[in-house]
């Protein structure tokens, strides 16, 4: 005698669903929220440093302590220590004006998507823009990190390169 009773879950029918996608799509991304969070810790409100609701001043408050303790970290004499901090201060004033135009853009975003209807290409070109933004913060972080390799030597790179290491398996 065969069974007329349907299963509780028809998982070919689910598999073909869309839902899933979007069901997967929110667990991806808070994980990775949640993994950011973890791995910056407490300390300063916002997602992180640099991150929403994080101030310039608290972004630099974090920025000058984990300069000092990779400063630490490497015994570095009182000459690199100047130096390097400068290149820092140097640093931090190309990003200011970078995060004030991350901030505008990420106010965008938000508009365009609370609209009735999202405007496709609007989102594009402002997706765009931040992908600009972010070619900026890649190409001046860069650079102050090779001035900064100018100034300390090889054993002293290899203990940041190791410290790096550690930090990005966290």
């Amino acid at each position: 005698m065969e069974s007329t009773k349907k299963p509780l879950l028809n998982l070919t029918r689910w598999r073909r669903s869309p839902w899933w996608l979007l069901l997967a799509l929110a667990l991806v991304l808070g994980g990775t929220m949640a993994a950011r969070v973890y791995a910056f810790g407490p300390g300063l409100p916002g997602i992180g440093p640099g991150g929403p609701g994080t101030s310039p001043a608290e972004r630099h408050a974090l920025m000058q302590l984990r300069l000092a303790k990779m400063l630490d970290d490497v015994n570095a004499s009182e000459a690199q220590r100047t130096t390097i901090k400068n290149i820092a201060a140097r640093l931090e004033l190309r990003m200011e004006p970078i995060h004030k135009q991350q901030a505008d853009l990420h106010e965008q975003m938000l508009r365009a998507f609370s609209e009735q209807t999202v405007d496709g290409a609007a989102v594009e070109q402002l997706r765009a823009q931040a992908s600009a933004l972010f070619e900026k913060v890649s190409m001046a972080f860069t650079k102050s990190l090779v001035e900064a390799g100018k100034v300390l030597n090889a054993g002293q790179r290899q203990t940041v390169i190791k410290h790096l290491q550690e930090d990005h398996g966290r």
